[in-house]
């Protein structure tokens, strides 16, 4: 049986290898990790998060209920506390070598997102040019600009991602409870790493409640299957918090009603945009951290609201899964205090599966070439200029702190995707 992985593994292997493409994203993905590996040790070493994540590890072990105080750290801890145990090894090591090692790690868990990527879009229907496609696009994955900014800052948005993508895969390819159960459990744990991803949930629903003919106990049972898994890991952080009670109310002032997150940068979230503006007009910091969380729920009920609406009532069920998933990570980047370039890489490979998904529907379909467009558009603008936009504002930040490029190609995906939604189910 391994034997005849290790021989399908390595056929698959050579053809990709066989593009020039793949070959060059290869070497430049490894070279993305040696420049990031260098540069940070040798000129940033104190500008990372991967700093704050090393000493998360020993405050954890050492003591645990000053895990959210920012005096320990060069800047917030705003994960989960179970988050903090991925990171109890590394902090055990010199910190050289424990950056390395986590980079390293994160190398590894990229070529297996390239790996998973290609099963998923395996799962869809197959033609003689999929394959070029396949390799062209899981090649600008590795291509992809925001890895370097990753790398540098040690952080753990691909690891976030492959558990993502496996219960995406999950999902798609498995109808059995069970199945459902775990990838909802996978979908938990990628929460508890990073909770970015935590919009996911309610996407997580499999019926719509416009048709009569999904709203039947077979996929309310799996609807709640799904949630129910993804809260457990969730809910495994709440015996911390009631023994210590410091974790819960360091969590909640550290995310939403601190003054943390009224500091001025080069966030491209929705809310980080109008933050920015009332402070750049000169209110008292007392106001906007009285008005900081009414603008967060204002944001999260106009961009989730819709978001969610859009979802329950769509029309198209095949794969729309995927799209589920992407509005969920959209919403978040959009409404979170804080969404930065790094985070595309927790976007892009879905990004990636949607647009292979649809492009077959596409070629045959006129009204989907806008689905398309946007879609390839915002793929090619995230991985290429979305970094060098990024750099030129956060050298004007104190004039101009205003990233907001990104948050209209996210808007314009919004928009797009719930369209697209709506649409009866394509016909091929």
């Amino acid at each position: 049986m391994l034997r005849e992985k290790a021989k399908n593994f390595k056929s698959i292997f050579n053809k990709f290898w066989n593009k020039k493409i793949f070959k060059f994203a290869l070497l430049l993905h490894i070279s993305y990790l040696i420049i990031a590996i260098i540069i940070t040790l040798i000129s940033y070493r104190e500008f990372n998060d991967f700093v704050v994540f090393y000493e998360v590890g020993k405050v954890f072990l050492h003591n645990i209920k000053t895990l959210y105080d920012p005096s320990n750290y060069l800047w917030p801890f705003r994960y989960f506390p179970l988050g903090a145990i991925i990171f109890i090894p590394f902090s055990l090591l010199p910190f050289e070598l424990a950056f390395i090692l986590f980079n390293v790690f994160n190398l590894f868990v990229n070529f297996l997102i390239c790996g998973i990527l290609y099963k998923i879009v395996g799962l869809f229907p197959q033609n003689e040019k999929l394959l070029d496609i396949k390799i062209f696009f899981i090649s600008l994955y590795l291509i992809a600009l925001p890895h370097v900014i990753n790398y540098a800052m040690g952080q753990v948005n691909s690891l976030v991602s492959i558990f993502l993508l496996w219960s995406l895969y999950i999902f798609l390819k498995y109808d059995k409870i069970k199945w459902n159960f775990f990838a909802g459990i996978l979908v938990g744990v990628s929460i508890n790493l990073k909770p970015i991803t935590i919009f996911i949930i309610p996407f997580l629903i499999s019926f719509s409640i416009i048709s009569k003919s999904q709203i039947n106990k077979t996929e309310i049972t799996r609807s709640i299957t799904r949630v129910f898994g993804a809260f457990i890991p969730i809910l495994l952080n709440f015996p911390l918090f009631l023994i210590i009670p410091e974790l819960l109310t360091g969590f909640i002032n550290i995310n939403f009603t601190g003054t943390d997150t009224l500091i001025v940068n080069n966030s491209f979230s929705i809310t980080k945009l109008i933050i920015n503006a009332l402070t750049m007009l000169g209110f008292e910091i007392n106001l906007l951290q009285d008005l900081q969380i009414i603008i967060i729920l204002v944001v999260f009920l106009l961009i989730g609201g819709i978001g969610i609406l859009l979802f329950i009532i769509r029309k198209l069920m095949t794969n729309s899964i995927v799209y589920g998933y992407i509005l969920g990570i959209i919403i978040i980047l959009l409404v979170y205090f804080d969404s930065w370039d790094l985070h595309l890489i927790i976007l892009i490979p879905l990004l990636l599966i949607s647009i292979i998904s649809i492009s077959e529907i596409s070629d045959k379909a006129n009204h989907y070439f806008s689905m398309r467009n946007i879609m390839r558009k915002s793929f090619y603008f995230f991985i290429f200029i979305d970094l060098p936009i990024f750099g030129l504002i956060y050298l004007l930040r104190d004039i101009f702190p205003y990233n907001f490029i990104p948050t209209i190609f996210l808007l314009l995906l919004f928009v797009s995707i719930g369209k697209y939604l709506l649409k009866e189910e394509p016909t091929l």
